[in-house]
């Protein structure tokens, strides 16, 4: 629900579109899955939100940091992320804990 409502704010406030390549790779995982994407920029992911239409269940890790960015912060709250302080670990440990915990519940 969350990756079309991201869809949805992403294509109306702004002019970005994507495109999706490698999800036949995604379908033929029989197991657990880790996307890792090296960003360059806040808005790498958005784009990384495409990928949830095929994966499910799925958690976003983001750095603290991002939570305070005003208006983007609160959207990417609302669309999950996860917001993790890497210089307190064992913090960021317990909340990657959770949600692991979250996922294979959901599953």
């Amino acid at each position: 629900m969350m990756t079309v409502v991201t869809d949805v704010i992403i294509r109306f406030a702004s002019d970005i579109s994507f495109k999706v390549l490698g999800t036949n790779n995604l379908k033929s995982c029989k197991g657990s899955a880790i996307l890792v994407a090296n960003h360059q920029s806040s808005l790498d992911g958005f784009g990384c939100s495409q990928y949830w239409f095929h994966v499910d269940p799925c958690s976003v890790v983001s750095k603290k940091a991002l939570a305070y960015f005003g208006p983007l912060g609160l959207l990417l709250y609302l669309c999950g992320f996860v917001f993790i302080d890497r210089a307190n670990t064992a913090e960021a440990k317990d909340k990657l804990d959770h949600q692991f915990k979250q996922i294979v519940d959901r599953k």
